[in-house]
């Protein structure tokens, strides 16, 4: 299924901002609000106690290329409002993290973007009533927010949205440079113990990671990374390569580049194998690295030598929860830990297993675990001879957590929800796998730019056979299969 994604739809109606709890005796002083789209100045920092800190690779890839993310948890009718905005205020005093703005810095034409910690923050209770589509809602409120979130003020923000039939929601919307996908389960269990008034789980700063995280980036690290780099190069995905389509199916280049830009969607639904039949010491997340490193070389061609064609050489991202830097609760913390960092899956013309080829990839990811938090850009630096400008042709992310974690309020487990409009068209491929009970959910999401709908299809349907093939013990000491799927005529 394939599908452009555009935001449309009214604005539902507002009844206005509720301020709670009310203004304290000495009331916090902040940054001028007209002088908030930049850094502030050493003085307004430590008038203010501000932290100023950099943001890491990926807080500035979310910043830029990311919408705003909604956390939507059903409420039961008996909620008492005022309880759940103190358990939501004792939520955001807990974690720096959601007290974090971020702005431009000054001197370099505000290309660099840093973020503040500000040491407390009033945040705002926005009650919306009489909403007819809560997705609208968000979408519209994406539309009309400021993106990117660069103005000085913290992203976060606490709404209660109510709808015509009377359902209400508590909305929690942050920008994906506060927080990941783990850090869900985190906010549901704090909302939960703040509301109903039991002991908090001891936690820590998401900026305590991020001290721990640049610290990895050592010569160690930049050795290792080298090593397993050496030689390589990124693989873009060139559709004028793709080898899945006949020649007549090519598009004209010219004509697509002069398009404005939009989001190509493609979703498929495949069974899944019960990890009981997966090699012992394979994670799931090494058979989607090995399915994606197979459908990358099984559809686009390259010009190379006679003997370069016996070397199958492909490099794309990993998203990893950065969490295993073994800092006190660093289950428990709400912060952007995730990192994006190379994969390298390279064949040369001697025959190899599948099954060997999995554990050649899982033991590339052993391998480079204890440097997982080192950044993209310093890799791309130190330990390559690529452009310093290089991205990513193509991450692929497991999402193996609970995405709808369950929050507890007046005794009553209330389910929540992600919601978010798909990112700004990237050139870069992004391929996200959710494992249910008894399926895996495929979506990729890619600029028109890079991929048309056909070409999209033809490159998850080729990722699905290839995760089937590698998922099923049954034939798994077959050698692989490297030759393409079709060959394009030339």
């Amino acid at each position: 299924m394939a599908d452009l994604v555009r935001i449309s739809g009214k604005r539902p109606a507002t009844n206005g901002t509720r301020n709670q709890p009310k203004e304290p005796k000495t009331p916090l002083q902040t940054i001028n609000p007209n002088t908030l789209c930049r850094q502030p100045t050493q003085e307004e920092s430590s008038k203010c106690n501000l932290a100023v800190l950099p943001t890491t690779g990926f807080q500035r890839w979310s910043l830029s290329g990311m919408h705003y993310r909604y956390f939507r948890i059903s409420l039961p009718a008996s909620i008492d409002r005022n309880r759940l905005f103190h358990s939501c205020e004792l939520l955001v005093q807990r974690h720096d993290s959601l007290r974090t703005a971020f702005a431009k810095q000054d001197g370099d034409n505000g290309k660099t973007v840093v973020q503040i910690v500000h040491p407390s923050v009033r945040i705002q209770f926005q009650e919306n009533n009489q909403v007819e589509s809560l997705d609208r809602h968000c979408d519209e409120d994406t539309r009309d927010a400021v993106e990117p979130p660069v103005d000085g003020k913290p992203p976060f923000q606490v709404q209660i949205v109510t709808l015509k039939d009377s359902r209400a929601f508590l909305v929690l919307r942050f920008a994906h440079a506060q927080w990941d996908g783990f850090s869900l389960a985190s906010i549901t269990n704090d909302l939960s113990a703040a509301y109903n008034n039991l002991p908090l789980s001891p936690t820590t700063q998401y900026f305590q990671h991020a001290s721990a995280a640049w610290a990895t980036h050592t010569d160690d690290a930049f050795k290792i990374w080298m090593r397993v780099l050496e030689g390589s190069q990124m693989t873009k995905m060139d559709a004028g390569a793709l080898l899945l389509l006949p020649k007549e199916s090519a598009r004209s280049e010219i004509g697509i580049k002069m398009q404005e830009p939009y989001t190509v969607k493609i979703t498929k639904t495949i069974p899944k194998e019960p990890l009981s039949s997966l090699p012992t010491n394979i994670s799931m997340g090494t058979v989607i690295k090995t399915a994606w490193a197979m459908t990358l070389m099984h559809s686009f061609r390259r010009k190379r030598t006679s003997e370069e064609n016996q070397v199958h050489d492909v490099v794309f991202g990993q998203v990893t929860n950065g969490r295993a830097l073994g800092i006190p609760n660093e289950s428990h913390i709400i912060g952007p830990c995730t990192n994006i960092i190379p994969v390298r899956v390279r064949l040369t013309g001697t025959s190899i297993t599948k099954l060997d080829l999995l554990r050649k990839v899982q033991r590339l990811y052993l391998d480079t675990r204890a440097y997982e938090n080192v950044e993209f850009e310093h890799i791309v630096k130190r330990c390559t001879t690529w452009a310093s400008d290089t991205k990513y042709g193509s991450i692929v992310r497991f999402q193996n957590y609970d995405f709808n974690p369950t929050t507890w309020l007046e005794g009553t487990a209330c389910k929540g929800s992600l919601y978010y409009v798909p990112n700004r068209p990237s050139e870069t491929a992004n391929i996200a796998i959710f494992p249910f009970e008894t399926e895996l959910s495929v979506v990729m999401t890619v600029s028109n730019h890079t991929l048309n709908e056909q070409e999209a299809q033809c490159i998850v349907d080729e990722f699905c056979k290839q995760v089937q093939e590698f998922s099923n013990d049954h034939d798994l000491d077959e050698p692989v299969n490297l030759q393409y799927s079709y060959q394009a005529p030339e």
